[in-house]
This record gives C-alpha cells, structure tokens and sequence, in this order.
C-alpha cells in the first residue's frame, strides 16, 4: 500500500486520542525528548553487541557492575543467553559480574512503579473473574458465550475467565477499557452491531473490580493505570531496553515518564534511524512498506510437515554437521509453526543430533501433572476405564509395591487388560466379576487406589483446604524418590514437582471465608489446579551442545551462525489473528491495539536483522498440513521485486519438489530392522487344536507366533464386546440351555423365556449390573436373536431332533496316522444334536456373527472346480466324533445367529466323503511342515491383526526383506522355542 495511504488511515482512526497506543510507532519524536537510542548495526548477531556495550558502559577495571542495570529483552531465552555472554568476559575484560535485572518486555511495568495497595496475583484475579461470572445472570453471560458453563463445570468457567483476563490485558495494554470499546468501534466501523455484547463484558468487567475493590485488592492492570495517572512511574536504574521492536502504549508511556533513564539498544545500522521509534520499536510505516527481499537461494519448498523435518536433515548434511565442521551449537532451528516441534525433534534423535526445544515442556505432559488428571477423573466417575487410565500411570507402581496384598499380584495390568475385555462395566459398584481369583486381586488394586484420597473426597471443602490433600496425593506417589538433578529425567520432574507446589502455595493463601474462594470436591480441586497449571511449560535441561528449536519471535535475538526456519507459511509468519472471537483485525485498528500490519511491519525488521547479521539463513515453507489441507507461502517469501514474484508464485504451486520424495540419511547405516526368524520348536509339536489349523493355512508364521511362542496382545481399549466375546456370551448361553431341562421342549414360549432368562444371568455375571451403554445394546441386539432362535429350536425338537447333553462342550481327542507316527488333535464341539429314529447325529457349531456364511464359505477357498481347503474345523470334528464313540450318520453344519433373522437356523455342511478325506489329508500336510519346523514365509493378511508390525506388513519393501531372511537356512539358526502342544 503507498505511504499517502497510510498518513490517511492513520490520521481517521489513531490520532483522535486512542489511548496514546500507537501515535509514535508511525514516526517522529515526542517534542523535547532526547534521543538515546543505541544502534548495534546488523552485520553480527545482536547478543555479543550487546554484551559489548554494557561492559563499554558499565565495565570498570577488573568489575562490570550492573547492579543498578534493568535489561528488558523480548524473550526469557534471550536474558540466559545474555547473561551467558556477559559471564564468559573475553581476556583482559573485566572478570567480576555483579548482573543485571534481566526481565521480558511484559514484566517490565512492575519495576517502574509501587502499587498503592496489594495487587491479586494471577490465581485470585481468576477465582474473583470466576465469581463474577457465575453470579451474574444466564442470560448475560449468554450475550458473548453462546452456551455458558454449568454451574458446577469450575474448569468451563476458569477457561471463561481466562479468556477474558486476555482480553482485558489485549485492552488494557492500549490504555483501552471494556466501557469505551462500543463507542470507539461504532465510530471507525459502520457495520459494528456487536453493541450488546460488549455492554455485556463491561457490565462483568465492572463486577469483577468491584469484587477485587472489596477484598482490598486491585488487579496488575489497573495498578499500572493508577501509577501513571498519578506520575507515580519511577525508578532509580538504567532501563536497557534490548531489541524490543513491540512497546505496549501503557508501557509507552510510563518509559516516557523515565526517559532520561532509558537507553533503547536497536540491532540496526544507524542509517536506519527514521524506522524505530524513540524507544527502539519497529515503526509500521515505514517497515510496513519495506522490502525485504529473502534471496532466492534460501527458500526451500516442500509438501507435508514430515517433508520440512527431512528438509532440515538435508542442509544439516549439506552444511557439513555429520562430519564435525559443524557442531549443533552453531545452528539453530526456528518455529515459525511451533506444532512441527516434535517431528523435527524425533527426525533429528533419530540421527543422534542433539536438539533442544527453548519453549520447553508443556508441563501438562509432565508425569506428576499426567497422575493428578488421571487420579481426578477416576475420583470424579469411579469408573472401570478411569482406574484403569490411573493404573497404567507409571509412577503408580511404586505405590502399589507398597500394599501387600496388590504387591503379591504379578502382573496386574494384564489382569486389567483382561478384566476389561472380559467384562466391559462401566461404572464400578463395589461388585467384582468372574473368578474368586480375579475378584480377590480386583479388589486388592482398587483399595491401595483408595488408600491415596482421604476418605471423604467427595465432600465439598474451600479450596485452600484441597491444597494439602493433593500434596500429600503426590508425596504418596514421589515421597519415597531418590532424585538426582544432574539426571535429565529426574531434573524434569523436580521442575515439574516444584510448579505444582507453588500453585498449591497460591491456593493455600486464599481466604477460605471469601466468597470468590470456591467450594470443591478434590477432583474438582485437582481439576481447578490443573487448569490453573494448564498455560505452563518446563524449560529444556541445560546439557551438552545441542541445535536449539526456537520460536518466531525470539529469533532475531539468536547468536547460532546458521539459522533454518521452518513453517515459513502464511498465518505462521507473520500471525494474523482475522478470526479472534472478540477482536477482528478491523477492530484491532480502529481501537489502536497491535493489529496485522503492525505484526508484518514488526516481522519485517526482524527479518531484515536476521538476514544481514548471519552468514547463513534458509527458510522452509510447506505446500500442505498434516491433514493434507493446502497452505498458502508466507508474504515475507514473496516480498521481492515484480519480476522475481512470479518466479516464486509458479515454483511454489508448480509440481512437487524432489525433496518430497524420500528422507534423507535414514537409509544409511546398517539396517537394524528385520522380521525375526521362527526357531524349530524343541521338543516337537505333538498335539493340536482342531481350530489351530486354520492359523496355519493362512500364515505359518503367525502360527508359529501364536501357538509356538505363545505371544498374543491384550489392552483396555474395549468400549464393546469384539466378535470373540460376543460369540463366548453367546456360546455360554446354549450351553446352559443345552443341559436343561427346556433343551427338550417343543414349546416356542417357553424356550424363548429360558433363553432370555439365561442371557440377563450370563450378562449380570460377566458384565455386571452397570456394563457399558455399547454392550447393554449388544446385549439386547442378541436377546432378538436369542427370541428367533427359541422358534427354530422348538421346532426341531418338534422334528425329532435332541441335544446330547453328554457331548457339549466335552474336550475331545483322536489320533491321526501321518507317515506311521501318531499325531493328537483336540477339540470341544459345540453341540452334537441326536435323532433317534433316523440313527443319525449333527455336529453343530455356534457362529454368532453379524452376517450369515455357509461352512463351505469358511472353509474352503478358490473356483468351484479347485476349491482351497483353508479351515479344517468341521471336517476334523468327524474324527473327534468317532474317536468319542458316535456310530451312524454323522452330518455337520453351523447353528448361526447372524443380523438378518430370516438366516437364523441351521446351515447345512454339504461336502462329500471324498471332500472330507481331503480336508483329513491336508491336515497331514500341516502335521508334515510342523514337524518339519516350516514356519516361512509370512503371508500378508486382508487386514492388520495383532502381529502385522511384527511381520512388518506395511513396510514397503517387506518382499525383499523377506527374500533377504528366507535366503538363510533353518538349520544355521539356534533351536530352541517352545514345543509339544500347541
């Protein structure tokens, strides 16, 4: 935009007396104030400059005292490192450092001015925000929330209050208040029709200082307004104000009241002069309209986010880190989008290149924090997958150890894996399932979880008394610690342990008679405190050299040599905040607060000082997020001359780079991944379940990982029951009804009623009488089948048909004859059905699936003329049969319990003799290779099951991989494994 165009803008919507916010970042002087700015120039890193010039100044003889120095800098990261350089005195300088006050630009009020009285620290200017909120009407709150907390939702409300605690700073940074905002806004904008609301957030806004007013307090905002209304902004220091290109108006105009004591150090050539203001802060004007032309040669263009992590592997390799002429101190990685801070930290591990995040660890991924979250929810809803949330902490383990009866259990998280998948309840009510074994050990972990909260946890109490139950929580936990600072891990948690206890601090402080003082159970206090924790982060170990990943806004004050920004994208750099809930960026103009041009014009300096003080800067922007959606380049990459824009605009959206195609330095090295060998099973397989040979058929190697080595997986995902559990439950339920008495009756009623019945006393006894809303459903989903089959059932023994009661569920055994030695197989059937007249028997299966299949269907495979024998379950029950004594007829088929109810009855197994003796010699085949010890190669399954990581079935040159290990002979890999019966 043309430089008229602004004077024009500037002159209709700021110069009308907003706030004295933004009048001197345009330009020009207050009249009288003398100009003490410091330019350090560009062409060196701004830190060592700086160190430079304080010793200058301050540096005397063998001593640099800057005890009477306030130094305010953009970034906590950046005062370390200044503290760092001022320490690390060059030979012949002084060597004595008394340091300075060291403070981010934002904290810097509080130095310059004495409050009145007591200020509400950040803890009891949300509770009092809180209050207010609650107090006021519904329908109020509901003019700027659409649907407002419920009254006891505390962490709904504190998030409410935080948010209007940044607004009220947004505003109060300005000089602006909540009751001037309408006016101003239906001044600049004729289309502003949000009047109502913020009447109503005034309205609040006045109610929560009337609160703090009557408490005897005042909040750190308008201690800040009344220092300056009444000249009451003094100090006895030098205020250094370093590289601070952002300058509040409030903050503005108390430095203004200290002027002869503000010395601004600005990272520019002086030549530059006429582009900061007085106090060292980018103006818009002038930089809004500067080019700042990033040359070609460092931007890079890729695709996905993963692709910008490679990307950075590339200049790393390129920049020489791998062979030690570049160590990782000397480079740092920007953010422009903090989100890709993980991928690239993994990306870099996974090279061994030591990285550092300065934004440190939000302290909600801590493990302290992570076991109070998990102990609230499980104290607040007592529910079964809540426990097991907390039981999987673990740091709960110790604590466990600690209880004789839980410490006795061996491996209690697969007896919760278990209990879970087996009995799905959902809320628990003092009532444990299933075996005495399996309810005695239940019991004995659910009590030493008890025994961490006191005994009336859920009685509501002031906060300030919850303060010490939650520390006594996590002494429980870590009380019994040996931690070693020096240990990265236990430094972390000390950190975080350190956080928790000084917000516990701050609730113990509250007045517990004040009416803003919540009264709360203790989950809802651990909830309270965990939101009250929720904005923090810990800061990295300080360690060996590492590459540093560092934020947008603190890289200017960077001293590394090579800098690699990735995220370069639009709406990342520069921020644009078009959709703020309360403030668009129309509105930011006209009421004078930092709005999008203001953030441009601030990037823009900072990229100009980037650009000119390192040998070495490549900007990284990616065409697409991880979700796939297109990104747009950011403008600072398309801020070039007219004919190099276009240049840029086609290489951006033109065709997918190169380096989009692979990782680079993965590949090399020694490749440590590989499908592990089976080993021949020692002693030999002897003995096999009929149902077992199926797993065969499809992939020797899954067998041999199931039924050699034993391995299987168990978790407590399970919302519902899976296929397995819902066809036990169902299995169950015949087999009770199978050997009763009604199991001979023709009556449909009765029947149905007896199979009803024994479902609501299998489901109370498996599930409980509060199982979860899926399986309550599925449980009623079977009771409809359950109704169709009872009209089945009588009607066959209507027919003539009876259940032989002696053969349900028998464990069976035959012998079968391969090459002259005997080879066990078992098995338990179903259900073996008798008529007497006819002098034949049905050998049935239960198949509770969703959809209806014929025997054949599952067990064989391939065209009609060349069918593939891949299940030999009924054809070997044949042989359990005789082998159990069954003389006559012997027929087989499924009794099915699929969706549709027209399916629900028998389907008939129409094979032949000859068919069956197939199905007998090929289990002969499968007996051979186990024999044998043939468990190569692994087949690719339709669909991932538990060993498809194992058997590497998504690794795209798993072919090959299996070619390389299926080239080494069995007979060179050690025996060993587990054999027998398998």
């Amino acid at each position: 935009m043309e430089p008229t165009f602004w004077r024009v803008f500037w002159n209709k919507t700021h110069l009308d007396g907003g706030a004295g916010g933004h009048g001197c970042r345009w330009g020009g002087y207050h009249r009288g104030m003398e100009d003490r700015r410091v330019f350090l120039g560009w062409d060196g890193p701004c830190l060592p400059r700086a160190a430079a010039w304080l010793r200058a100044r301050y540096g005397r003889e063998n001593t640099l005292d800057l005890s009477n120095v306030i130094v305010a800098t953009s970034a906590n990261r950046a005062g370390r490192r200044l503290l760092e350089l001022l320490a690390d005195a060059p030979p012949g300088v002084a060597s004595v450092l008394v340091p300075p006050a060291i403070v981010t630009i934002g904290h810097l009020p509080e130095l310059l001015y004495e409050s009145p009285g007591p200020v509400a620290d950040d803890l009891q200017a949300a509770l009092v925000r809180v209050h207010a909120l609650r107090q006021a009407p519904r329908e109020l709150v509901a003019r700027f929330i659409v649907d407002p907390p419920e009254a006891d939702d505390w962490q709904g409300w504190l998030l409410v209050a935080e948010d209007l605690a940044g607004l009220d700073a947004d505003l109060a940074g300005q000089g602006v208040t909540f009751d001037t905002v309408a006016d101003r806004a239906e001044a600049g904008l004729p289309d502003f029709i949000e009047r109502p609301r913020w009447d109503a957030l005034a309205t609040l806004q006045e109610a929560y200082q009337n609160l703090l007013a009557d408490m005897g307090l005042t909040d750190v905002h308008r201690a800040r307004a009344a220092a300056l209304a009444l000249g009451q902004v003094r100090t006895q220091r030098d205020i250094v104000l370093l590289a601070t290109l952002e300058i509040s108006g409030t903050l503005r105009q108390m430095l203004e009241q200290v002027a002869t004591q503000v010395t601004p150090l600005i990272h520019a050539p002086a030549q530059k002069a006429a582009n900061f203001g007085p106090l060292g802060d980018a103006l818009v004007e002038p930089w809004a309209n500067h080019c700042v032309n990033i040359p070609r040669e460092g931007i890079r263009v890729v695709d996905r986010p993963r692709d910008q992590a490679f990307q950075v592997l590339r200049e790393l390799e390129r920049l020489t880190l791998a062979d030690g002429t570049l160590t990782p101190d000397q480079v740092t990685v920007g953010l422009g989008d903090e989100a890709l801070a993980p991928m690239l930290e993994r990306m870099l591990d996974l090279q061994g290149i030591a990285s550092r995040s300065a934004a440190g660890r939000p302290i909600g991924q801590s493990r302290p924090v992570m076991f109070l979250a998990a102990a609230g929810r499980f104290l607040a809803s007592e529910r079964l997958d809540d426990l097991a949330a907390l039981l999987r902490h673990p740091d709960l383990a110790g604590w466990l150890h600690q209880h004789q009866e839980a410490a006795a259990i061996d491996d209690w998280l697969s007896l919760l894996d278990n209990y879970i998948s087996d009995h799905l309840q959902g809320r628990l009510a003092g009532q444990w399932l299933g075996r005495d074994s399996t309810r005695r050990n239940m019991n004995a972990v659910y009590d030493a979880v008890w025994h961490l909260a006191p005994d009336d946890h859920a009685r509501p109490k002031p906060l300030p008394d919850w303060a010490e139950s939650i520390a006594l929580m996590l002494e429980k936990i870590y009380g019994q610690s040996s931690l070693q600072r020096d240990d990265a891990d236990d430094a972390q948690l000390i950190r975080a342990l350190t956080v928790i206890t000084d917000a516990l601090r701050a609730q113990r402080r509250l007045d517990p008679q004040a009416p803003t003082t919540p009264r709360l159970s203790l989950s809802q206090a651990i909830t309270l405190t965990l939101a009250q924790l929720a904005q923090q982060a810990l800061p990295s170990q300080a360690g060996d050299a590492a590459i540093e990943m560092l934020g947008w806004l603190e890289l200017q004050l960077d001293d590394a040599p090579v800098l690699l920004v990735t995220g370069v994208n639009e709406g990342a750099v520069p921020q644009s905040r078009n959709a703020d809930a309360f403030l668009p960026d129309r509105m930011r103009s006209v009421l004078g607060l930092p709005d999008n041009i203001s953030r441009l014009a601030r990037d823009k300096a900072m990229l100009a000082a980037m650009l000119e003080s390192r040998p070495e800067v490549v900007f990284v922007s990616g065409r697409r997020d991880g979700d796939g959606n297109p990104l747009i380049p950011s403008r600072l990459l398309l801020d070039c001359p007219s004919d190099e824009l276009t240049r840029r605009v086609m290489e951006y959206y033109g065709r997918e780079s190169e380096h989009s195609q692979s990782p680079p330095l993965l590949t090399s090295g020694r490749d440590t991944f590989a499908i592990p060998m089976p080993r021949t099973p020692n002693p030999p397989i002897t003995k096999l379940r009929v149902t077992a040979f199926a797993d065969y058929l499809a992939c020797p190697y899954r067998f041999y990982l199931k039924h050699v080595l034993k391995l299987g997986s168990t978790d407590d995902r399970a919302v519902e029951l899976d296929a397995l559990r819902y066809g036990t439950l169902a299995h169950e339920i015949m087999r009770r009804f199978g050997n009763g008495l009604l199991a001979q009756s023709h009556d449909e009623g009765a029947v149905i009623n007896e199979l009803t019945r024994l479902l609501d006393e299998c489901v109370l006894e498996s599930l409980g009488d509060e199982p979860c809303t899926a399986a309550m459903i599925q449980c009623e989903q079977l009771r409809q089948r359950l109704t169709v089959l009872g009209r089945w059932q009588a009607k066959q023994v209507a027919e003539g048909w009876r259940i032989a009661p002696t053969h349900i569920e028998q464990e069976l055994h035959a012998t079968i004859d391969v090459d002259g030695s005997p080879f066990t197989i078992t098995g338990r059937i179903d259900r073996i059905d008798h008529h007497p007249q006819q002098g034949c028997y049905r050998i049935l299966d239960y198949k509770s699936g969703d959809t209806a299949a014929t025997p054949d269907h599952h067990h064989r495979t391939g065209p009609k003329t060349q069918r593939r024998w891949v299940d030999l379950q009924l054809p070997l029950y044949t042989l359990l049969a005789r082998a159990a004594g069954l003389q006559g007829e012997l027929r087989l088929g499924y009794v099915q319990l699929p969706k549709d109810p027209a399916k629900i009855g028998l389907a008939a197994a129409e094979w032949t003799a000859e068919e069956l003796d197939e199905a007998v010699e090929e289990a002969r085949k499968v007996i051979r290779h186990l024999r044998a010890g043939v468990f190569w190669p692994p087949a690719l399954p339709l669909r991932d099951d538990e060993f498809s990581a194992i058997c590497m079935d998504a690794v795209l040159d798993r072919q090959k991989r299996i070619e390389r290990a299926g080239a080494l002979t069995l007979a060179g890999v050690a025996d060993g494994g587990t054999g027998g019966d398998a």
